[in-house]
């Protein structure tokens, strides 16, 4: 801070390169935060689709949409793997230079490509869903 000509107290160059440093720093543990959030979000939809995975093949080929809900939770299981390597990726090489930019920029579109997969993927599996009454058989 320097002293103006009435003694008030004016902010320097160097506070406001602060203040653009601090600002930096915020977006990056926000976006350090949300990668985070959306991992942990991956684990527990990973979580349910294998136990639906475990409840389906108990009910067994007798089950009138066994086939198809195997197919939808095997796809879906790879494609949440898929995008927690690119969320992986993306978290620890987003910040690395700006270089990469592009390519980073492209990883996102492709994670949030992969995760409307995943929506659509989930949406059947619950359509399809086993009910309370078919797991006691």
């Amino acid at each position: 801070m320097q002293k103006g000509k009435s003694n008030e107290v004016v902010p320097s160059d160097t506070s406001k390169s602060k203040q653009q440093t601090i600002k930096k720093s915020d977006k990056r543990s926000y976006d350090k935060k949300k990668t985070l959030g959306q991992g942990l979000l991956d684990v527990s939809l990973l979580a349910s689709n294998v136990a639906i995975l475990k409840a389906v093949v108990k009910a067994g080929p007798s089950y009138e949409y066994f086939v198809p809900m195997i197919v939808f939770i095997a796809l879906s299981l790879f494609v949440i793997i898929v995008v927690a390597i690119l969320l992986l990726i993306i978290g620890t090489t987003e910040y690395m230079n700006n270089i990469r930019k592009k390519s980073l920029e492209r990883l996102v579109i492709a994670s949030i490509i992969f995760i409307l997969f995943v929506l659509v993927f989930n949406t059947f599996i619950g359509a399809l869903g086993l009910k309370a009454d078919d797991e006691d058989d």
